[in-house]
């Protein structure tokens, strides 16, 4: 059953992508950088090709068409994976997904404005979003489009309770910001529980490769600005 207070408002994150395979399953979210470019976590793109995988903007409610503006479904000319992902501690967890076709842009789909430089998150509060398993013991993925507010914590509290599960030896790669997690977390087994802090990759990290292969895989860069000077703020 839907918790009507965990629903976000309709258009409320107009760069909240979803991730689907061609035949219709949720895969994972993703967000909207430009008209061309999707940003995503590496490990939903593991063992899939670009041609078994679609973008869908402006979703809100998967069990309808009957939002004011109808979702768009994109194919996807190239993904560009982080050549370091290490997949046992979420480092490096990123993946540019290049649309065949540029979005057209419009008030229910509009690319996220981003942090012009690394900034500490400690203890300031966060919003998640996506239509993912609310907990581990859930079956099926949610179908109206989530928001979970949350406070993000010190690397080293967060480090010490993913030690009490995988031992002394583990050690978070400092690509990640730490949030006190309902949602989901960079291990699925314990998506859900409380107090075990979900990790997310922190983008402003990646700005100096995302913008490397901008130059170097969009068309004609040099036509436009790169992608992560335009922004100066996050929401």
């Amino acid at each position: 059953m839907e918790d009507v207070d965990d629903i976000a408002e309709e258009y409320m994150f107009p760069w909240m992508m979803a991730l689907l395979e061609t035949s219709g399953n949720y895969v994972g979210g993703g967000t909207l950088l430009s008209a061309e470019l999707v940003i995503t976590a590496q490990h939903l793109t593991d063992n899939r090709t670009k041609d078994q995988l679609i973008v869908r903007a402006g979703e809100w409610d998967f069990r309808t068409d009957s939002e004011q503006f109808r979702h768009v479904d994109a194919s996807i000319l190239l993904i560009v994976r982080h050549p370091e992902f290490n997949k046992n501690n979420g480092a490096n967890n990123v993946a540019l997904l290049f649309l065949r076709t540029p979005l057209t842009l419009t008030n229910h789909i509009k690319p996220i404005c981003l942090l012009a430089k690394v900034t500490r998150l400690d203890y300031k509060r966060c919003n998640l979003s996506g239509w993912g398993k609310k907990t581990s013991n859930d079956k099926e993925n949610m179908k109206v489009l989530k928001r979970v507010d949350l406070p993000v914590v010190q690397n080293n509290m967060c480090e010490s309770i993913y030690r009490k599960y995988y031992g002394n030896e583990f050690n978070l790669d400092n690509s990640g910001a730490q949030a006190w997690s309902l949602v989901r977390t960079l291990a699925e087994d314990f998506c859900g529980l409380q107090d075990f802090p979900g990790v997310y990759t922190n983008v402003a990290r990646f700005q100096s490769w995302i913008n490397e292969k901008i130059m170097e895989f969009e068309p004609e860069p040099e036509s436009k600005p790169l992608l992560l000077q335009k922004h100066s703020h996050t929401t």
